[in-house]
């Protein structure tokens, strides 16, 4: 059995949200789960995908986008976290080849993973991305610069909100 069709077959169920699991109010993408534990074998399948199926695809309208890609956010999570560990230069050369929604929801994933610090590899494309992308990547990417430089700060003036309203 060839493994890269099973990850093609894995990566798609957890771009479209096939199986879904429901506790409570929450809702798990149980094949997004599997992506990351295929770990780094499964990069370049995911890469593939994002890349060459979703991106000529992916509309800037975010109902659409959630309705036609349901488990974007997820597989960018996912790719971003196999990255974290050994493969930085890798991610930072997919995520210089992303335009449009791809590279939005990429950048929003980056900021996840690694709770609005951008490391050191992607800066170079969020840079560029904040002064030369779409009016939609220029917001976002600025944004996450924006977070990068000014976390502590931002991270005080949260608290301090969250302490005037009791919570």
């Amino acid at each position: 059995m060839d493994p890269s069709n099973d990850y093609l077959a894995l990566v798609r169920d957890a771009l479209y949200a096939r199986h879904m699991k429901q506790v409570g109010c929450f809702a798990f993408n149980q094949a997004s789960d599997r992506v990351q534990e295929a770990g780094t074998p499964i990069l370049p399948t995911l890469e593939r995908v994002l890349r060459d199926e979703v991106m000529p695809r992916c509309p800037s309208d975010p109902s659409a986008q959630h309705q036609g890609f349901p488990g974007l956010g997820n597989l960018l999570v996912d790719y971003f976290r196999i990255a974290r560990d050994g493969q930085m230069e890798r991610a930072a050369e997919f995520l210089s080849s992303l335009r449009g929604p791809v590279l939005i929801e990429a950048i929003r994933a980056i900021s996840t993973v690694w709770d609005h610090t951008i490391p050191s590899p992607f800066m170079p494309t969020i840079e560029t991305a904040a002064r030369t992308g779409s009016p939609e990547e220029r917001e976002i990417a600025s944004w996450s610069l924006d977070w990068h430089q000014n976390k502590p700060q931002i991270e005080e003036e949260l608290a301090a909100s969250r302490k005037e309203m009791g919570l």
